[in-house]
């Protein structure tokens, strides 16, 4: 997603008095698999994440 697409998404729903706000499909599933996996996986698999951006 461009930055520009997500910075509008969030000032409109921001306007809309929503408290979360989820641009994408993708981060909506990382974020419920982040709820029902074990807090290690999740972990670990972030500091991949952040490993690959360096």
């Amino acid at each position: 997603m461009s930055s520009e697409y997500v910075a509008k998404y969030g000032i409109n729903k921001m306007f809309k008095k929503k408290l979360i706000i989820l641009p994408g499909i993708k981060i909506k599933i990382a974020r419920f698999l982040a709820k029902i996996s074990p807090e290690k996986l999740v972990a670990r698999i972030c500091y991949h994440m952040q490993e690959k951006k360096k």
